[in-house]
């Protein structure tokens, strides 16, 4: 089986990502965010896979 990484995130991406979350972003405005801040097209689904990789919580979307 051969396995694929993404690699559609840098590393300054990741951060920028990180540091949202720990400030209690949502996924969906840490995309926003992403999105206004790099020009690279990012949505919530990929920004909750790259906070769960990397083992940290974030803010749930509120109803």
């Amino acid at each position: 089986m051969t396995m694929h990484l993404n690699l559609k995130f840098t590393v300054a991406d990741t951060d920028l990502m990180l540091a949202a979350a720990r400030r209690g972003q949502t996924p969906a405005h840490i995309a926003r965010t992403v999105r206004c801040v790099t020009g690279k097209p990012c949505a919530p689904h990929e920004v909750e896979r790259v906070l769960r990789n990397a083992d940290v919580p974030f803010a749930e979307q509120s109803a």
